[in-house]
């Protein structure tokens, strides 16, 4: 049980070491699996057992190097959960690829883009940086018009607009526009709309255009 090797080498007393381990596998979800080999363990599940081995002994200070990759949506769930549950009182650092992995469970945010930090701040400040960017979304019954798409396309007002087949996005502080926009697609047939706040992700592509 190599679990137990680590916890330890982190100093936990014999006596108490059984009840940690018993209590962060049931947690965790790995108890029916504490004698196996390691070899004979899923990819998820040797995760799960690796991120169990570094937090056995609660530390004040965790870093974690994307903690849930490559990891199925059972097993993010229930490291998530321990995280948020059981490690509250730990000041916790992480590296995700994953946008809503760090808009979910972050307090504070600071996004690296070659090398720089570019944003440093809690989420909802983010958002407020943008000047209340918003995502637009328009759904066409048929292919969008061509006369829409070149009037929209000199419109200053909007931002990394993209056309595909029936579907129109865009990005826009300025809601007015958005319905002087949906006006104008009136004038064919709409399926569906959509207005919904700048995600973590968006304000990523933001940097990325802003950087060319």
């Amino acid at each position: 049980m190599i679990i137990y090797i680590y916890a330890r080498l982190y100093g936990i007393d014999k006596n108490s070491l059984k009840e940690k381990i018993e209590k962060i596998s049931e947690l965790l979800h790995f108890n029916n699996y504490l004698y196996y080999y390691p070899k004979s363990l899923s990819f998820g599940l040797k995760r799960v057992i690796m991120f169990a081995r570094s937090v056995i002994h609660n530390p004040d200070i965790i870093l974690l190097d994307e903690p849930t990759a490559n990891i199925d949506p059972k097993f993010r769930s229930v490291i998530w959960n321990y995280i948020c549950n059981s490690l509250n009182k730990s000041t916790i650092f992480f590296t995700t690829n994953n946008f809503n992995d760090a808009q979910d469970y972050s307090n504070r945010i600071a996004i690296l883009y070659n090398g720089n930090i570019k944003y440093n701040g809690t989420f909802e400040n983010l958002v407020n940086n943008t000047h209340g960017l918003a995502r637009f979304s328009i759904i066409f019954k048929d292919k969008i018009p061509n006369d829409f798409i070149k009037i929209i396309s000199l419109n200053p007002k909007i931002i990394n607009s993209s056309f595909s087949d029936n579907i129109f996005k865009f990005y826009s502080v300025d809601k007015l526009e958005c319905f002087r926009i949906l006006k104008q697609a009136l004038n064919s047939e709409i399926e569906d709309i959509d207005i919904s706040n700048c995600s973590l992700e968006d304000i990523f592509k933001g940097i990325e255009i802003d950087n060319g």
